[in-house]
């Protein structure tokens, strides 16, 4: 089981220098958008406390952008380009890598509705293995697709960044766990 890690984290240091010069291809700083990195202000002072949806969606939006950022910075650091500091690949230039992948990244913008949230399917093609997955932010989609098919690696960032929140809040992970598992009346 340990020579499997180990090869899969050999191969993901060593990218291919093909596919990474493929994927840089004309990278280039104009190609990258500011991500706001603070997180929303969720009440305020004299003012009615939104709905519990809209709460939800603020974190949401908060947690995919941070996403955004942090898929960006592991993709290009492993292919040796450093992007500029709180800046993410446009929606347009990720498209553009995605298709630049020769197939192996095929998408289905055809929306697969679950719990009223419409989802798109990312394929990504590896020699060994097919990985395919759903997301709702459709920029997003294609940032984790060319990660994953740089890197052979997807993170659960929703669980790190939710964890990094609690630690700034400085909540143990317990009583975030309490927290995020109490019932909420409706």
């Amino acid at each position: 089981m340990s020579d499997i890690i180990e090869r899969n984290i050999e191969g993901a240091q060593n990218l291919d220098r093909k596919i990474r010069e493929e994927m840089l291809g004309t990278v280039n700083n104009d190609q990258f958008v500011k991500i706001d990195v603070t997180y929303p202000v969720m009440i305020e002072d004299d003012k009615p406390i939104d709905d519990k949806a809209i709460i939800a969606a603020k974190h949401s939006a908060y947690v995919d952008n941070i996403a955004k950022l942090q898929l960006t910075n592991s993709l290009f650091l492993g292919l040796g380009f450093e992007p500029p500091e709180s800046h993410a690949l446009t929606l347009e230039a990720a498209r553009k890598m995605a298709e630049a992948s020769n197939g192996a990244i095929s998408v289905n913008l055809t929306a697969h509705e679950e719990d009223g949230v419409a989802y798109k399917s990312f394929k990504v093609l590896h020699p060994a293995a097919e990985y395919t997955f759903l997301e709702s932010d459709l920029w997003l989609g294609y940032l984790r697709a060319i990660h994953f098919l740089a890197t052979r690696h997807d993170p659960d960032l929703t669980e790190a960044i939710n964890r990094q929140l609690s630690a700034q809040a400085k909540l143990n992970d317990s009583a975030w766990l309490d927290a995020a598992s109490a019932p909420t009346a409706e």
